[in-house]
C-alpha cells in the first residue's frame, strides 16, 4: 500500500517526568527556550521557531499515557489523513483527535511500544 501522508519536521516534543522543575530550568535558562504557558501539571516552552516543547508533572492528570520518555510530535499536513494511514497500517491510535493551542494532534504506539505523535498547526 502507498501512504501519502509525508512528515515535514518535528514540532512538538514533551516529557513527563518527577523532576519537572529541573527539566523546565534547562530547557527555559540552559536552552533558552521561552516559557509559553503554565497551568497545574505542566508547563510549555517555545523555540525561537515556534516549536514546542512540553514538561509534564506528576499533577498532570490528562496525559497519563505519556509514558514512555519524550514522546515527538511529526507535522504533518492532514492529521485526519495521518490517523487513517496509521490505522490502515494497523497502528494502534491512542484516543482521539486532539485540538488545542493552535495544534491538532494524534497520538499512537509504534512497533516498538513507545508514544509518539502526529501533529499540524491550524492557524
Amino acid at each position: 500500500m502507498l501512504y501519502t501522508v509525508q512528515v515535514r519536521g518535528i514540532t512538538w516534543a514533551g516529557t513527563r517526568t518527577s523532576r519537572a522543575t529541573e527539566m523546565v530550568e534547562l530547557l527555559g535558562q540552559v536552552l533558552g527556550l521561552t516559557r509559553s504557558h503554565e497551568e497545574a501539571g505542566f508547563v510549555a516552552l517555545t523555540t525561537t521557531d515556534g516549536d514546542t516543547v512540553e514538561v509534564f508533572n506528576d499533577e498532570d492528570t490528562q496525559n497519563r499515557h505519556l509514558t514512555t520518555g519524550p514522546v515527538v510530535g511529526f507535522q504533518v499536513d492532514d492529521v485526519e489523513a495521518g490517523r487513517s494511514e496509521l490505522e490502515q497500517a494497523g497502528i494502534e491510535l491512542i484516543g482521539p483527535v486532539q485540538h488545542g493551542g493552535g495544534l491538532v494532534w494524534q497520538h499512537f504506539r509504534a512497533p516498538d511500544g513507545n508514544i509518539w505523535e502526529i501533529t499540524s498547526r491550524t492557524g
